[in-house]
């Protein structure tokens, strides 16, 4: 079974982290980790999952 991360990719607003991404892997399945400012407003992180969403079920999805 493999496992594994890729690179961490950011992006930084006035010299401060505003998002960072990465995936994380074991076996068949991956995991888009994600952090952002609040202000941030990114495509990848419409319809994402937030632990402070109403609901605390993470959908996933066969690609």
């Amino acid at each position: 079974m493999a496992t594994g991360s890729s690179d961490l990719e950011m992006a930084s607003l006035n010299g401060k982290p505003a998002f960072a991404t990465w995936f994380y892997v074991v076996g068949s399945i991956a995991a888009n980790v994600m952090y952002s400012e609040s202000t941030e407003r990114r495509q990848g992180l419409v319809d994402s999952w937030h632990p402070s969403t109403i609901s605390k079920k993470v959908v996933l999805r066969g690609y």
